[in-house]
């Protein structure tokens, strides 16, 4: 006699449902045939004494419907219940490794297929293609990864367009030795012909490579930037730049000294957008003031050596200028976003070595960035009031004689006096007054970075402590008495609540104040003290009541080697500097 489970004649029924859902699979109608399997499956299920062969074969019908559909999960559930139902049976084996090898887990497939061959009678006929495919699947498994795919083929053209705009000369030359599609894709959208650039030279460059250099160019180029020649090359570039290349020019970066004449050059220069002239360029203020005022396409301009010229309190030239010039002026206003000024320190007296930049800023009105170095800034506070779009101000090494008159729109604000000794500035002429009845807020300050002592501090925190909207996120004081009792204020007024970063350094602090800000400052991440009178109570306090990941401490004897391990136990990065070294691995913080 038979087994009841493998010879009792199933229910006729499900065959007019498997036939019309394998029609249905032939002509691609694969949510029908699903739905004829599943009522398939049910009908042969619910029979008393149901074929196992029968189920596994509408179970593997359906499971080729769900592939289609793309409802792996479904289909993977179908392919184990195939195995539930008959261990030596080979279709439902294949089916799971098939899965598996669709996701692309070749070890999984293996292991089905191992699982099978050990289950499944060697005379079965689906054994043959286990034992195929297990070794297959071995080899896929032992292969190594595919090759990366070149992003120029994968990524979009505006995102590559932006990948260039990150290149310099020097790693778009070397880009183009990458491949075919590379160099024809540089050379059709990046400028390297248009480019001229001898800054990567170790040795002054001779008049005939720079002849030859020049020859191999086939248009005149639009960026210049140059910093070895030897005179006789200097001199040669010198004419040739004025005698060619003017009209093209957009950006001139330059470090030799008597090569540019900015007289000559903003008058024969119409295009330029960007300048910078490094330490070897030493150029009268006269000249760049008249250079500012006259390039309307200038954007960026950067010197960094400026000698002392003729400074009149009004307005640099305006006396100069006849009506018509002026009028010109007012109708095309000056494009300049970024500028920096570097005045150089000179063998005459300590008056001499400020320059006093009095009225160069009213025909700026688009001025985003300004850095200032060694400056006297007699009339500073009536010039940035008037800059609407200024948003980082750096001050180094300069002396303001008034308070700073900051526009409302400043989010970056850098002071570093420390490096000058004092001196007196005289007063101002007659007829200057300064505005002190005007209100003065800082809305969008978000970085403040000083080492200023006495009322330019307390000038600036108490703008900041005024103001109702403004929430500073870096903070970063160095060397003031009053440091203290300006935090204590800042505290209580609520400024501090988004701070992110928090350096102080020579500051007359105890633990007090320093837990006052670890319950003022919740959001703080990275902190750096110097030269404090702290313990290890505030940092394990400012470490409780904080967010903070990296510490940086230099010159705080009175902390423990306790409180160092208490924090870096609770995976806080701790960096111990010693004072007087350079920070070379710190974590650099953007801004601006």
């Amino acid at each position: 006699m038979s087994s009841n489970k493998s010879t009792a004649a199933p229910s006729s029924t499900y065959l007019r449902f498997q036939q019309a859902g394998e029609k249905a699979l032939r002509e691609k109608q694969f949510e029908s045939a699903k739905r004829a399997f599943d009522h398939a499956f049910s009908r042969v299920s619910h029979d008393p004494n149901p074929d196992t062969s029968t189920l596994i074969s509408i179970l593997d019908l359906r499971l080729e419907a769900r592939l289609k559909l793309g409802d792996l999960d479904a289909a993977v559930k179908d392919a184990r219940t195939m195995i539930r139902y008959d261990r030596t049976d080979a279709r439902g084996y294949l089916r799971c490794g098939q899965l598996a090898r669709l996701k692309s887990d070749f070890a999984g497939a293996q292991t089905w297929y191992q699982q099978g061959l050990k289950n499944v009678p060697q005379h079965h006929e689906g054994y043959r293609k286990l034992a195929s495919l297990s070794a297959k699947s071995i080899d896929k498994s032992a292969a190594p990864p595919n090759k990366c795919r070149d992003p120029l083929t994968v990524l979009p053209v505006e995102i590559i367009h932006m990948v260039y705009q990150y290149l310099d000369l020097q790693e778009a030359t070397s880009c183009l030795r990458v491949s075919r599609l590379w160099r024809n894709s540089l050379l059709a959208t990046y400028s390297i012909w248009d480019t001229f650039d001898l800054t990567g030279i170790k040795k002054p460059m001779i008049v005939r490579h720079l002849k030859a250099c020049i020859r191999r160019l086939p248009n005149p180029p639009t960026t210049v930037r140059l910093n070895k020649l030897t005179p006789t090359a200097r001199d040669h570039l010198s004419g040739y730049l004025r005698a060619h290349w003017d009209n093209t020019l957009e950006h001139l970066s330059v470090d030799l000294p008597h090569l540019l004449d900015l007289d000559s050059f903003r008058r024969s220069a119409p295009a330029v957008k960007s300048l910078h002239l490094g330490v070897q360029c030493p150029v009268d203020f006269k000249s760049v003031s008249d250079l500012l005022r006259s390039c309307n396409t200038l954007r960026y301009a950067r010197f960094d050596a400026i000698i002392k010229g003729q400074q009149p309190w009004a307005p640099i030239h305006d006396d100069l200028c006849d009506e018509s010039e002026k009028k010109k002026r007012q109708e095309t206003p000056v494009l300049l976003t970024r500028l920096g000024l570097t005045a150089v320190s000179g063998p005459l007296q300590v008056d001499e070595r400020f320059i006093d930049p009095s009225g160069l800023f009213h025909d700026f009105p688009n001025l985003e960035e300004l850095q200032c170095t060694g400056f006297a800034f007699r009339g500073l506070d009536a010039d940035l009031s008037k800059a609407k779009c200024l948003r980082q101000l750096t001050l180094r090494d300069c002396r303001p004689q008034h308070d700073l008159r900051l526009p409302s729109s400043l989010e970056v604000l850098i002071c570093k006096e420390t490096h000058c000794s004092p001196w007196s500035v005289p007063h101002p002429p007659p007829g200057f007054q300064q505005d002190a009845e005007n209100v003065q807020t800082l809305f969008n300050l978000k970085v403040l970075q000083m080492d200023l002592v006495g009322r330019h501090l307390s000038r600036v925190l108490g703008l900041v402590r005024d103001s109702p909207s403004a929430t500073l996120t870096r903070l970063d004081l160095s060397g003031s008495d009053m440091a203290p009792r300006h935090l204590s204020s800042l505290l209580a007024a609520g400024k501090l609540s988004q701070l992110t970063f928090l350096g102080l350094r020579d500051i007359d602090l105890v633990d007090e104040h320093v837990q006052s800000i670890a319950v003022g400052c919740p959001m703080l991440e990275h902190v750096e003290f110097s030269g404090l009178r702290i313990t290890g109570v505030a940092i394990k306090e400012i470490c409780m009541r904080t967010q903070i990941k990296e510490l940086r401490l230099s010159a705080c004897p009175r902390i423990s080697a306790d409180a160092i391990a208490w924090a870096r136990a609770r995976e806080i990065t701790v960096v111990i500097q010693e004072p007087g070294r350079t920070q070379t691995s710190g974590r650099r913080v953007r801004y601006g």
